[in-house]
This record gives structure tokens, sequence and C-alpha cells, in this order.
């Protein structure tokens, strides 16, 4: 196994624990449990992201390991902005809003699971960049949900720290600077370039998001 596939599955390791462990040692609220959803769903986002850069893998478990990726990472987002909607609660955020944007993305993540959204063909050849084929308008569509979701996670973010006073405003400071960069880069490496067919840069997503990403939310909570 390379350095590279080691190091995917510790991050999918790494956030499985601390999934497990904010849930195991919480109160069970409703904030505390979706971050450990959230968590669990970047332990699954790396796990799939190494069954599509491992090269022993058998190509129906690559193929099953490239559409999780993809849904998985919608569910980041998605816990993402429910996590910002539900954190602190200085800020009022309409529960029909939230139900329409969970709305869509389950709708979204539907369509890729059930009815091939994303991809057109799959071709068992040696590189990534040949082994899968887009379905454009299709991935307009996921990317488009995914990231408007992503910015209403900044957006409310952003509006509660307006409200915050004094220690809530540095939690809010550092979650804003984490997700934003950890999200930015994420979408940009496994959501943007695989759009233009390009998937070079695909396996470095949960290496350069998941200290971020989990960092800022742990800090948080």
């Amino acid at each position: 196994m390379r350095p590279i596939e080691t190091t995917i599955l510790i991050a999918a390791l790494v956030n499985l624990l601390f999934s497990g462990a904010v849930y195991m040692h919480s109160q069970r609220k409703k904030l505390e449990t979706i971050f450990a959803i959230f968590a669990f769903n970047v332990s699954l986002w790396s796990l799939a992201t190494f069954l599509t850069i491992y090269t022993k893998i058998p190509f129906g478990i690559f193929k099953t390991g490239i559409t999780m990726h993809f849904v998985v990472g919608n569910l980041i987002f998605l816990f993402l902005f429910l996590f910002a909607c539900y954190y602190r609660s200085d800020v009022k955020i309409s529960n029909i809003f939230v139900k329409l944007v969970l709305a869509i993305n389950v709708v979204v993540v539907y369509l890729v699971i059930f009815h091939s959204l994303l991809f057109k063909s799959f071709q068992d050849l040696p590189t990534l960049n040949e082994k899968v084929a887009i379905r454009p308008s299709g991935f307009l569509i996921f990317s488009l949900a995914t990231i408007l979701t992503f910015i209403l996670s900044q957006i409310f973010l952003v509006s509660k720290y307006k409200a915050a006073i004094k220690l809530d405003r540095v939690h809010l400071g550092f979650l804003i600077l984490g997700t934003s960069i950890a999200g930015s880069l994420g979408l940009i490496s496994n959501l943007v370039l695989p759009g233009f067919n390009n998937l070079n840069i695909f396996y470095l997503g949960p290496i350069i998001t998941t200290p971020l990403f989990v960092g800022a939310l742990i800090y948080a909570v």
C-alpha cells in the first residue's frame, strides 16, 4: 500500500474515532449529534476516496466507492449547514427554509444513487480520469446544490458571528475560518476539478481538509 493510501485510511480512522468519542461523551443534544454525524461522514468520505485510488480494489468496488465519495461529500456539507443553523440561538433560521435545503439535497443524493445523475459510464482502465465519464448536466445540478449548501452554512455562521459577544466570537471566528478554508479546498479538489474531468488531485481532499474541518468543529463544540 502506498503512503498516500495509508494516510487516507488514517484520516478515515481518526474521524471515526472523533465522531464516536463526541457522541459517547456528549449529552446527546441536537448540536452534538449533528457534529458526530458530520465527523462520521468525513470518515466515510475518506474511506470512499481510498476505494477510488487503491489500485488493488476490484472494479465493482471502485464504482461503489466513487459514487459513495460524492454522496457522502454532499452529506458533509449538508450536516455542516445544519450545524450552522443550530449553533447558538442568537440568530433564528426559518425551519421551512432549513427543510427546503434538506429536501433539495436529499433529492439530489437520491438521483445520484438510483438514477446515475453524475456518471455516464465506467471503464476498467488504468487511470482515474479514464475510468469515469462525467454526465455534465447532472454534475452541474449536483455541484450547484452542494456549493449552495456550503455557502449558506457560511452565511449563517457569519450572521451568528455578528450577533455573538466576547468568547463566542472567538469560537465562531475559528469555526468560520476552518470550515471556509477546508470547504473551499475540498470543493475545488473533489468537485470543481472532477467536473472538468480532472481527477489528478482527487486523493488530496481528505488529507488537506480533515484537520481543518474536524478541528474547527471540535473547537466550536
